[in-house]
């Protein structure tokens, strides 16, 4: 994979986290009751200020999150430009929206290292010379003055390195013994040319008869279904669950070639081509899909279970201070192209 596209995947995962983890909160940070449960952050003793928020015995210090920060800025920057972070958004600007996103990912961060601590989930030798070798060149990396400023040591650089790992890895070990078979028929995805003809609140079904007469006449399906479609895509690779219920199986039972009935469903009538009853390829990337979902399920369940087990505390009036726009990059230091060229 090339660094371009690296960086942007890193990018992506972060704000892939919220996905993964929707309607799980760690922090009281202004959401809704409706969205999701909140969980009460226990006081038990006041945090330092070089303490960011403790989740259990889990502490992430300002440095910690400032490293972790400063590489997202990076990507961030390098993709959009400086300027994004003034852009407006309901939340205030991009600034504001990215810290609470920040603050969800440092949090599941920890929280996920104390998780693979708890199912006994420990690093290999050989990954855990690769993140020592990691933190090195990290630490390496920073100037005299960048390591006085952000008052960070070795140790704790690679605590970082070894939390990172955990974040990526936690979900496949812990969903490693699930039953993930999935059968062609269940992940099937065919390709079809597809003619809509909408009800619009009438009876529309003599039209959609002699639409379907004329298009199985029709030299050519497609190039007649441009001229009477009436709404979506004609050309269409479809699973099970991206049609009407009313008819999935009817489609599902085509051979290639064919041509349907009027297949009438609650918003209109479908007439369909089977252009490919099994593509193979979209096949085995919607069964892939099925499988990250069911792992996601299963994980959420497990993650939902030891955030009620633990105590968060934030250390709100540092939390407030830090400014993403305004946070220093290392200038050499690139958190994510070391830990990827570590784990390659």
């Amino acid at each position: 994979m090339m660094k371009t596209d690296k960086r942007i995947h890193c990018v992506k995962r972060i704000f892939l986290a919220a996905m993964i983890f929707a309607g799980i909160a760690v922090f009281c940070t202004g959401c809704h009751k409706e969205d999701h449960k909140k969980k009460e952050i226990q006081i038990v003793k006041p945090m330092a200020d070089s303490e960011l928020f403790k989740i259990g015995d889990e502490i992430c210090s300002v440095s910690e999150a400032d490293i972790l920060i400063a590489a997202q800025k990076k990507l961030i920057e390098e993709i959009y430009g400086s300027e994004i972070w003034s852009v407006k958004t309901e939340e205030g600007t991009f600034d504001t929206t990215m810290k609470k996103t920040m603050l969800d990912y440092l949090a599941r961060l920890k929280t996920m290292k104390l998780m693979a601590e708890e199912n006994g989930i420990v690093i290999s030798a050989e990954d855990d010379r690769k993140l020592k070798q990691a933190a090195d060149t990290y630490f390496q990396a920073l100037t005299e003055s960048e390591k006085e400023e952000m008052e960070i040591d070795r140790e704790e650089i690679q605590d970082i390195f070894q939390s990172y790992y955990y974040y990526n890895r936690l979900l496949d070990y812990m969903t490693s013994n699930l039953n993930l078979e999935i059968s062609d028929s269940e992940a099937r995805v065919m390709e079809l040319a597809v003619i809509f003809i909408a009800k619009n609140g009438e009876d529309r079904s003599a039209y959609a008869s002699q639409v379907r007469a004329e298009a199985a006449a029709a030299e050519d399906f497609l190039s007649y279904a441009e001229k009477v479609n009436e709404n979506g895509s004609i050309k269409r690779k479809i699973s099970r669950n991206q049609m009407p219920g009313e008819i999935r199986d009817k489609i599902f039972s085509m051979n290639q070639g064919a041509i349907s009935d009027v297949l009438e469903a609650s918003d209109g009538y479908y007439i369909i081509q089977c252009v490919n009853d099994y593509d193979r390829e979209g096949t085995l990337q919607y069964k892939n899909e099925i499988i990250r979902q069911k792992k996601e399920d299963y994980f959420n369940q497990e993650y939902q279970s030891f955030m009620d087990s633990v105590t968060a505390q934030i250390n709100q009036k540092v939390w407030d201070s830090i400014s993403i726009s305004e946070l220093k990059v290392p200038s050499e230091a690139d958190f994510f192209d070391i830990f990827n060229a570590a784990m390659e």
